[in-house]
């Protein structure tokens, strides 16, 4: 049996986050394990993705980070629009789980 857990976080630049501190990357470091070229690979707008250690072969875990310049509220905006993102030709498969 596979189990296979995903996290992707989005850093989102806009005029609020612009004044955040560095705790996105301190979180890359410490608990991701990311080095200092990953890290400034995501600040410098490169998506990055690692397969993290598990507590058994039989568990994947991947984290996955992607720098977005937008604000979260246009973000949101648009990552929720389903039927938008269907004809984009990066999106395989997407399909909206409920309306609640």
């Amino acid at each position: 049996m596979w189990v296979i857990s995903g996290a992707l976080l989005l850093l989102i630049d806009g005029p609020a986050a612009r004044g955040q501190s560095a705790e996105p990357f301190k979180f890359f470091h410490e608990y991701v394990g990311l080095n200092q070229d990953q890290i400034a690979a995501v600040r410098s707008g490169k998506a990055i993705a690692k397969v993290l250690d598990s507590r058994s072969p039989d568990e994947v875990f991947v984290f996955g980070s992607v720098y977005v310049q937008s604000t979260p509220e246009n973000y949101l905006k648009f990552a929720s629009d389903v039927d938008a993102l269907h004809k984009l030709p990066n999106y395989i498969a997407i399909q909206k789980f409920s309306d609640g």
